[in-house]
């Protein structure tokens, strides 16, 4: 028996390592590396796709006056706008 033989049937170092191990190890590289994120192939795409939803409702909360704004408008102005 050669050496690659008993090597084969051998389980690899990471069988032992749980889901939330892995987990845990992924979401700090994660936080590590957040600056770049983003420019990891299709990161972005997929991200912005999954919480376009919540990204428009935090965007319309701290914008609202870009959102809405017919009720920031001073009727004061629109009287001038019409001539009135």
């Amino acid at each position: 028996m050669t050496e690659n033989d008993t090597n084969v049937n051998r389980p690899t170092i990471y069988t032992a390592m749980t889901d939330d191990e892995f987990r845990e190890i992924l979401e700090e590289i994660v936080d590590e590396e957040r600056s770049t994120i983003l420019s990891i192939g299709d990161v972005y795409t997929t991200l912005a796709e999954h919480f376009n939803n919540e990204v428009l409702e935090r965007w319309t909360e701290r914008n609202e006056e870009k959102a809405f704004p017919w009720l920031f408008e001073d009727p004061k102005d629109e009287e001038e706008t019409n001539g009135d």
